[in-house]
């Protein structure tokens, strides 16, 4: 979905009158957008794109089941369903277990190059929050105190920049 630019900045100019109240930012920036005289059309399109997510998330959960099925993660089961007719045809339907959005049954190569590619980046982007989390810890951020009143900007911005640059392979 192409977001307008009028949206990008509203949420931009919101953001930046409230950058540690996520609620009020929301706020402003909704009256902004309903301000926007395209208003009634991306609404439209906000609500088929949240739509969307939720069939995502639909599917998630169903990936969710059939992992749990086949024992790939969680608990052991206390009961024993093996013998269940639900269970064994789900087991025998890991075709439609879902990877990059895509029935797996139905990925081509050519699509799980894309799929690769696209859970690779997200990854690394894990891997420096996990970093950079780890290095404010060390850096006394605990308890209630903020990042901002433990570390000073230029330092952690260094520091974010050297874990772009080792994580993310992006130069500062």
């Amino acid at each position: 979905m192409q977001i307008p630019p009028t949206v990008i900045q509203a949420a931009r100019d919101a953001e930046a009158r409230f950058p540690s109240d996520l609620d009020a930012a929301t706020d402003a920036a909704v009256v902004a957008v309903q301000a926007h005289p395209d208003y009634p059309t991306f609404v439209d399109t906000l609500v088929r794109e949240r739509v969307r997510d939720i069939v995502h998330q639909v599917r998630h959960e169903k990936n969710k089941q059939i992992k749990r099925e086949l024992k790939q993660y969680g608990q052991p089961a206390k009961v024993d369903f093996s013998k269940s007719v639900v269970v064994q045809e789900s087991a025998q339907s890991v075709y439609d277990y879902r990877l990059g959005g895509t029935l797996l049954g139905d990925l081509t190569g050519d699509g799980l190059s894309r799929v690769i590619e696209s859970e690779a980046a997200a990854a690394r982007g894990h891997q420096f929050h996990v970093a950079l989390g780890r290095w404010l810890q060390k850096r006394g951020v605990t308890g209630d105190k903020r990042v901002r009143d433990v570390v000073p900007e230029t330092v952690l911005r260094k520091q974010m920049d050297k874990l772009q640059d080792e994580i993310l392979g992006v130069p500062a």
